[in-house]
């Protein structure tokens, strides 16, 4: 596995040596693995990682133990940690969308207010 996605990063140029990388990481398998592998491979690509979690607040106190997981797992690691929490419900209801876009649009603003905030290179996030 861990080779599969050092060719798709290698083939797709996906960041450059040196590069400091958010990455998405929602607390599911799937997030918390690329976590995992790009953290494998961060001395062999010459990277550093920042972990970013958005709590949605939409599953209350479940919500909360996702965000504090990710956050440990980043402590163990060494990993930069940043999250932020977001009323989805009380986005969606102002701005009369749904909650898929209420949540889309809250993550990308974090990510992108992220990316400027601890200099990311443009396309150096990961979702």
């Amino acid at each position: 596995m861990i080779e599969t996605v050092l060719k798709t990063i290698n083939r797709y140029r996906m960041f450059n040596k040196g590069d400091k990388v958010i990455v998405a990481v929602s607390g599911g398998p799937d997030s918390m693995s690329l976590l995992h592998i790009l953290y494998s491979l961060r001395k062999q690509l010459n990277i550093e990682l920042c972990a970013a979690h958005v709590n949605h607040c939409l599953r209350g106190n479940e919500s909360d133990k996702d965000e504090e997981y990710v956050k440990e797992f980043c402590e163990k690691l060494n990993i930069e940690f940043r999250s932020k929490s977001v009323d989805i419900n009380k986005i969606m209801k102002m701005q009369n969308i749904s909650c898929e876009s209420a949540g889309r649009n809250a993550r990308y603003d974090f990510f992108n207010d992220l990316k400027k905030e601890i200099k990311c290179a443009e396309n150096s996030y990961s979702s």
